[in-house]
């Protein structure tokens, strides 16, 4: 990733692009996550904008979802991922 990326991160509005998403919305968070925090308090906060079909998947993991240490969880998330996708027609 550029710099260009990350500077275009300030300029989004997270809860301003998902109150005009429809779509199903899947979020998933980690618990002990420290870089997007608190957990799940700000997902459940984000979630309040959203007018769909959603679900907050959530992990006692780190922002990396534990894949240093195991594939474990990110396996776990990929599965609850597609079960919502199927779940909601995708």
């Amino acid at each position: 990733m550029k710099g260009r990326f990350f500077e275009s991160l300030y300029a989004v509005q997270p809860a301003g692009e998902i109150s005009r998403y429809r779509g199903p919305l899947f979020l998933a968070v980690g618990t002990r996550d420290s870089i997007v925090f608190p957990q799940p308090a700000l997902a459940k906060s984000l979630l309040s904008y959203h007018d769909g079909p959603e679900e907050l998947w959530t992990e006692s993991v780190d922002h990396g979802f534990g894949v240093e240490r195991s594939a474990e969880t990110v396996n776990k998330l990929i599965s609850a991922t597609v079960a919502f996708l199927k779940s909601n027609g995708q």
